[in-house]
């Protein structure tokens, strides 16, 4: 367990260690059908990123998984429910890769951690901005741009 973090923590310091100060992501292993597997290898793995991350907060952040492909008791599942009460197919039948729809489900998970990290969202907002120009020149009185 200790030569597990020595190594995670050296990965996660060479990458934000960087000159352009970069985040790193750390996606966890989400539950597999070998839950046996799961429960002796990768909730340990899990957890030993998940804290190596949090003592680089603001640097790395740790995505995890488990509530995403998982069942509220972190159980494995081949399926889940849409909120919209349609069911689907989230695990190929190795029990181990995503189909399409758990690969949305992790990809929608990563992206609201990078949120914590990055400006996401601004961009949708329109902005206006107003500038006026000094008497006496051949410029428009004031000029209003609109940024999307």
């Amino acid at each position: 367990q200790a030569e597990y973090a020595r190594r995670g923590g050296v990965l996660m310091d060479s990458g934000i260690s960087l000159p352009s100060h970069p985040r790193l992501f750390m996606v966890g292993i989400p539950p597999i059908k070998d839950i046996g597997r799961f429960n002796a290898d990768y909730v340990l793995i899990n957890n030993i990123f998940k804290t190596q991350a949090q003592a680089r907060a603001g640097h790395v952040y740790y995505v995890d998984t488990v509530p995403v492909l998982g069942l509220p008791t972190g159980a494995y599942t081949d399926t889940l429910t849409n909120l919209d009460g349609t069911v689907v197919i989230v695990r190929t039948s190795d029990g181990i890769h995503f189909t399409r729809a758990g690969g949305d489900r992790v990809a929608a998970k990563i992206l609201q951690v990078m949120s914590q990290a990055f400006d996401l969202t601004s961009w949708r907002t329109a902005t206006t901005t107003t500038t006026t120009v000094p008497k006496g020149t051949t410029h428009p009185a004031s000029t209003t741009t609109t940024h999307h």
